[in-house]
């Protein structure tokens, strides 16, 4: 299975070894797009182009910018500056079409790309939660190294794994 999109300024293909259902390869699309909402340099609208005009906290980012951000700042401090996502706001930064004071293009791409993969993984976890039942399904997502889970039953009931907290929003 093959599906080419132009996002990014660019044409993204996902291909698959097998067929498999349609609407993973449209949540993968959809995150694409979340991600150019978000990271674009090339629109104004952009939490990261708020951010670098100052007319957006990083605090009240959304949890996507904010961790991009966490990671842009860890690639600075190992490549002892030469990752740096503010490059173009240092004067004399040559000016080109796309180029922005904060630009975590360097990263977000791989950044979202592996996301996107995480979401395959994701989809069959979250069957397998269902199928286990709402008590032992949460129990074994609690146990999925490096995935939080919330379900909720028929009835209404809320059930979070132990990490689910750090998602919430308040």
């Amino acid at each position: 299975m093959r599906r080419i999109e132009e996002q990014w300024g660019t044409a993204i293909t996902l291909e698959a070894p097998d067929d498999i259902d349609e609407a993973v390869l449209d949540a993968c699309f959809a995150w694409f797009q979340r991600v150019d909402d978000l990271f674009s340099t090339w629109r104004d609208d952009t939490e990261i182009m708020r951010i670098a005009r100052g007319d957006l906290g990083v605090d009240t980012a959304s949890a996507e910018v904010r961790e991009v951000l966490d990671l842009c700042e860890q690639m600075r401090l190992e490549s002892n500056g030469a990752f740096d996502i503010r490059v173009g706001a240092l004067p004399g930064a040559p000016s080109r079409p796309g180029r922005a004071p904060l630009d975590p293009s360097g990263l977000v791409k791989g950044w979202a790309v592996q996301r996107a993969a995480d979401l395959a993984v994701a989809d069959a976890y979250a069957t397998a939660a269902v199928a286990f039942g709402p008590d032992e399904g949460m129990h074994w997502m609690a146990g999925r190294v490096g995935y939080d889970a919330m379900g909720i039953t028929r009835n209404g009931t809320v059930l979070l794994t132990p990490g689910f907290d750090r998602y919430r929003v308040s």
